[in-house]
């Protein structure tokens, strides 16, 4: 069952399309390995970019695994 914004576009949850595709909403094993090398490899001092182009995905698909993971760096790359 979609959701409605107001401009009336359609918007579906990731849980309901996982369903309809046969997959539970649960990222699989593999996924989740994935995710942790990307972050790894993060923490070594990559960039997002870098990671993303490594593992064939959007910077921004890419932020968000990494936020699930570690803490991100600021755009200078220093901590704070």
């Amino acid at each position: 069952m979609p959701l409605y914004t107001p401009g009336g576009h359609r918007r579906y949850r990731l849980q309901d399309i996982r369903r309809v595709l046969g997959r539970d909403a649960s990222p699989s094993a593999e996924e989740q390995e994935r995710e942790l090398d990307a972050a790894r490899l993060y923490d070594q001092g990559w960039t997002i970019r870098q990671v993303a182009a490594k593992f064939d995905c959007s910077y921004g698909v890419m932020r968000r695994i990494l936020g699930k993971h570690t803490t991100l760096r600021h755009r200078g790359g220093r901590m704070p």
